[in-house]
């Protein structure tokens, strides 16, 4: 993976999906070497394994933020993504007749998030979303003291 140095170095970027409903046990979890989490979010809800229900919605960061993934995993109909967009800019494009067919998907998938955050069930569930993914990951590094791993 690339450092903000421009150096490369060996590590992976670890995904893990927090259970909501219950006490914030890690219900999938999956390692790539990709810098970013925008293609993750469909390989994330898949690696919920069987035994356990489809969630009825998946609340996640900004980082997620990519039109075809939450598409994908809408796709179903039985669950919801509650994600932040990473627009800055909350207008809606004036002029969308130039825009490419791909972008004015994205213009519109994230106008559809900022309406579903700004209804009361969607601001209600992405309240809760820091307290209940923060959780475990501070248990692992502070409690455990998990902060990096090394196969030497």
């Amino acid at each position: 993976m690339p450092t903000r140095e421009g150096v490369f170095i060996q590590g992976y970027n670890a995904q893990a999906l927090i259970d909501g409903d219950g006490v914030g046990l890690i219900a999938g979890a999956h390692v790539v070497n990709a810098t970013n989490d925008r293609q993750q979010l469909v390989a994330g809800v898949a690696s919920i394994p069987a035994t356990l229900p489809r969630p009825a919605a998946v609340l996640a960061d900004k980082g997620y933020d990519n039109a075809a993934q939450i598409e994908a995993v809408e796709k179903g109909g039985q669950t919801l993504v509650y994600c932040q967009p990473q627009s800055k800019n909350k207008r809606p494009a004036k002029r969308t007749y130039r825009l490419s067919s791909q972008r004015q998907a994205l213009l519109k998938q994230r106008e559809k998030m900022r309406a579903r955050l700004a209804q009361a069930e969607g601001a209600r569930l992405y309240a809760r979303r820091q307290g209940i993914s923060e959780a475990p990951f501070h248990v692992i590094k502070n409690i455990l003291g998990f902060r990096r791993f090394s196969l030497r």
